[in-house]
């Protein structure tokens, strides 16, 4: 996309992780975020949530936090490395010293071969 030419034709949908977390993440991108791409809108604004299992004794985030936090540790399952909910994880632990084990989903094409 960041190569193609200016025509009009040519349309990126951009997201949060093949963008602001790549940039943040990677050293050396084949673009420069700020140079090679302009926004013409905000189409999907998505929050992340954390939802826990039925029963768990914990409901707001900082009894959740405590609970882990008693047990030695709780399993955080994201949408893989670099995604939104993986920096999610990787905060709680380094700002509220979560004990958090992170568990990425398996892709589908993981999925399938394995």
């Amino acid at each position: 996309m960041a190569k193609a030419p200016p025509d009009g034709y040519t349309i990126c949908l951009g997201a949060i992780a093949g963008h602001a977390v790549s940039a943040a993440l990677v050293d050396r991108l084949p673009y420069d975020l700020l140079a090679d791409f302009q926004a013409r809108t905000l189409l999907v604004n998505a929050p992340n949530i954390i939802v826990v299992r039925a029963g768990l004794p914990a409901h707001p985030l900082r009894e959740y936090l405590d609970y882990a936090t008693l047990q030695g540790r709780s399993t955080f399952l994201s949408g893989g490395l670099g995604t939104t909910s993986r920096l999610l994880e990787k905060a709680l632990r380094v700002r509220q010293h979560a004990p958090l084990a992170h568990v990425p989903y398996r892709t589908l094409r993981e999925s399938l071969s394995g």
